[in-house]
């Protein structure tokens, strides 16, 4: 499922992800799982 524009030069994009991307609280979650709890590693000293 694909909700991005892919190809567009700056002056041609638009509004690249749906409405849902800022106000759906299943896109956050999901989200949280595929992107950000793989990619952001924690390190401390």
């Amino acid at each position: 499922m694909s909700h991005f524009q892919v190809g567009l030069k700056p002056t041609e994009a638009k509004q690249l992800l749906p409405v849902e991307a800022y106000t759906s609280e299943e896109w956050f979650k999901r989200e949280q799982e595929e992107l950000f709890s793989k990619v952001w590693t924690f390190a401390c000293k």
